[in-house]
C-alpha cells in the first residue's frame, strides 16, 4: 500500500514517557495509518535515520487567538514562531484574554483589552463564541486551536470595564454567556487576577463561573492574583473554587517571583500535593525561562484603569492621580501584586514598544534616568505617548525554583508567547528546543521521554484532546521530527526573534508545517472541540 507520507527507520518517542523504539510511520489521510518495524513506502518518503520522531508538541498556555486574522506578513511571522519549534496545538484564551464573546455595547474595550496580543488591526465580526470560532478556522489556522473562555472577556461583555463587584444580575449573565460558549465548543473558562477587569472580582463571581465549567467536565486556568509574597494565599484561592464547586483546576505558568521569595517553590507545590490529596483535580504548567512577559498596563494599580481606555487616560494626566498611583506601586495594595514593589524596574526591560524602538532591551530605571524622570512618571508618560501598548520583559524568577517546579510530575510545558509585530520573548520560539537541549540533554533535570511525554500525552490528557498527543496508529498526524544532537534554542532576550535548530519536520494533521527546516504556511490546523467526560 502507498501512504501519503513515510517517515521511516526513526527513533520514535510516543509521548506516554515509555523509552524511544525503532519504527517506520505512514501517514494517510490527516492520520498516523501505519507503524511498522520495516520501512514503507510513501508518495513522499523521508529518511528519519539518526532522527527522533514524537507527537506535536501541545502548548497548554498560548495567546494567540486573533493571530489567524492578521495580515499575511504579520500572520506568517506569528505562525512560523509556533511551527518551527514544533507545536502543533495551541490553547488559546489563557489569563482571561478571549476574543469571544461579546456584546454590541463593549466591542472597543474588548478590542482595547485584547490589543497587546498581536499589535496589529482586524476586524471583528463575530459576537458568539461559535461565530469566533468559524471566523479564525475560515482565516486559516497554522497549528489546532483549542479554545477557553477569559474571564475578563465575560466581565466586559456584561459591565464593561467597571471596577466593582458584580451584582447577582450581572453574575447570571456572565454565566450564560460561559454556558453558550462551552456548548459551542469552548474547553473552559481561564482567569487572570492580576489583570482588569478581573482583579475586581469577589470569590462568589468566580465560584460561579466555575461550577458552570465543572457542569460541563471542563477546565479553568488561572493566571493567580500574585506570585510573589501572596503565591500561597493566591494558589488557595484558586483550590477553594476546585473545593466549593469540583472543576478541574490548572495553575498557569507556576512560578516564584520576586527575589526576596526565591526558595520557597517547594512550599507551592506541597500546596497543590495537598490538593491532590484532598482528590482535587489539579496540575499546573511552566514556561522555561526565568523571566516572564506582559503589557506595560499591568504595571499599574487596579483602579487606574476602572472604567475604560478613557478613564485612564484622564488619570495618567491627572498630577493627583499619578502621586496615588505612584505610591501605590511602591508601597503595594493587598490582593495586588506590584510589579514595582516585588521586582524592582531594573529587572523590568521594555520589550515591544512600537513608537519607541530605541527602548526595546533597556530597562525602566534606564530609561526612566535617561530621561530624567522617575521610574513612575516615565511609564504613565510612556503609556500616554504610545500609539499601542509596549510589552515588559520582567526578569523575576531563580533558576533553582524552575528546576524544582519542573521535575514536579503533575508540570506540564506551555510557552506564555506573546505574539508581536515586532520584538518578543524568546520563549515565544524557543520554548520546547530549550527544554530538550538545556534541561534534558546539558542539565539532566528531565529525560528526554519524560520531558515529551510534559509536552504531548499530558497536556492532551489535561484539556480532553483524545485523538492526538500519542504516536499511535488511528490517531491524529500531528507529529514532530527533530534531531535528539542538534537541537537547541537559538532565541535570546537580546535577539528573541531567532528560529531553533533541529526541528527538521513538523506535520498539522499529516500536512508538512515544517520541511526540511523551513516554515510551510499550509494552514492545516483545525479548531478542536471538547470530548472530556467524567
Amino acid at each position: 500500500m502507498e501512504y501519503d507520507y513515510a517517515l521511516n527507520n526513526a527513533s520514535v518517542l510516543d509521548g506516554t514517557g515509555n523509552p524511544a523504539y525503532h519504527a517506520s510511520i505512514a501517514i494517510s489521510g490527516g492520520k498516523i495509518s501505519r507503524i511498522s518495524p520495516r520501512p514503507l513506502h510513501g508518495k513522499v518518503t523521508i529518511s528519519c535515520d539518526g532522527l527522533t520522531v514524537c507527537p506535536g508538541f501541545i502548548d497548554i498556555h498560548s495567546h494567540s487567538d486573533v493571530v489567524p486574522l492578521a495580515e499575511q506578513t504579520v500572520k506568517r511571522k506569528m505562525t512560523s514562531e509556533k511551527v518551527m519549534q514544533g507545536v502543533t496545538t495551541e490553547v488559546n484564551g489563557n489569563c482571561s484574554f478571549s476574543a469571544a464573546p461579546l456584546s454590541d455595547a463593549h466591542v472597543d474595550l474588548l478590542k482595547d483589552f485584547m490589543e497587546p496580543l498581536g499589535h496589529f488591526k482586524y476586524d471583528i465580526a463575530w459576537t458568539t463564541y461559535a461565530e469566533y470560532l468559524t471566523a479564525i478556522e475560515r482565516a486559516g489556522l497554522a497549528t489546532n486551536f483549542v479554545g477557553l473562555v477569559g474571564h475578563g472577556t465575560l466581565r466586559i461583555a456584561v459591565m464593561g470595564m467597571q471596577g466593582r463587584k458584580a451584582d447577582a444580575d450581572e453574575k447570571k449573565k456572565m454565566s450564560s454567556l460561559l454556558d453558550d460558549a462551552l456548548n459551542d465548543g469552548a474547553f473552559g473558562l481561564s482567569t487572570g487576577l492580576l489583570y482588569t477587569p478581573g482583579s475586581y472580582a469577589e470569590p462568589s463571581e468566580l465560584i460561579e463561573l466555575c461550577k458552570v465549567v465543572a457542569a460541563r467536565y471542563g477546565i479553568v486556568t488561572s493566571h493567580l492574583r500574585d506570585y510573589g509574597d501572596n503565591l500561597e494565599r493566591s494558589i488557595n484561592e484558586a483550590l477553594n473554587w476546585s473545593r466549593s464547586t469540583g472543576v478541574r483546576l490548572q495553575i498557569s505558568h507556576c512560578m516564584v517571583v520576586g527575589q526576596a521569595n526565591w526558595g520557597t517553590a517547594s512550599k507551592a507545590v506541597a500546596l497543590i500535593e495537598k490538593a491532590r490529596a484532598e482528590q482535587l483535580d489539579v496540575a499546573f504548567d511552566q514556561y522555561p525561562y526565568t523571566a516572564g512577559m506582559t503589557d506595560l498596563r499591568a504595571a499599574l494599580p487596579p483602579w487606574m484603569a476602572d472604567g475604560g481606555p478613557e478613564d485612564f487616560r484622564k488619570r495618567l494626566q491627572d498630577p493627583e492621580a499619578r502621586n496615588r498611583a505612584g505610591r501605590d506601586m511602591t508601597a503595594g495594595l493587598e490582593s495586588w501584586e506590584s510589579i514595582s514593589r516585588n521586582i524592582g524596574w531594573d529587572n523590568v526591560v521594555i520589550g515591544f514598544c512600537e513608537g519607541r524602538k530605541d527602548l526595546e532591551g533597556k530597562s525602566v530605571s534606564h530609561s526612566a534616568r535617561e530621561s530624567g524622570k522617575s521610574s513612575e512618571d516615565f511609564v504613565f508618560d510612556l503609556l500616554l505617548t504610545e500609539p499601542t501598548t509596549p510589552l515588559i520583559v520582567i526578569h523575576m524568577m531563580n533558576e533553582n525554583d524552575v528546576r524544582l517546579i519542573m521535575r514536579h510530575p503533575l508540570q506540564m510545558f506551555g510557552t506564555d508567547g506573546i505574539p508581536t509585530t515586532g520584538k518578543t520573548h524568546p520563549r515565544t520560539l524557543g520554548s520546547y528546543p530549550r527544554i530538550l537541549s538545556k534541561f534534558v540533554k546539558e542539565e539532566s533535570v528531565l529525560t528526554v521521554q519524560d520531558a515529551v511525554r510534559r509536552m504531548t500525552s499530558f497536556p492532551a490528557s489535561r484539556v480532553g484532546l483524545r485523538d492526538r498527543g500519542i504516536v499511535t496508529e488511528g490517531l491524529a498526524a500531528d507529529l514532530v521530527v527533530f534531531d535528539h544532537r542538534r537541537i537547541k534554542d537559538r532565541a535570546t532576550f537580546d535577539e528573541p526573534n531567532q528560529y531553533p535548530e533541529g526541528i527538521e519536520h513538523v506535520f498539522v494533521n499529516g500536512v508538512p508545517a515544517v520541511r526540511d527546516g523551513s516554515y510551510q504556511a499550509s494552514y492545516s490546523g483545525r479548531v478542536l472541540k471538547p470530548t472530556m467526560s467524567p
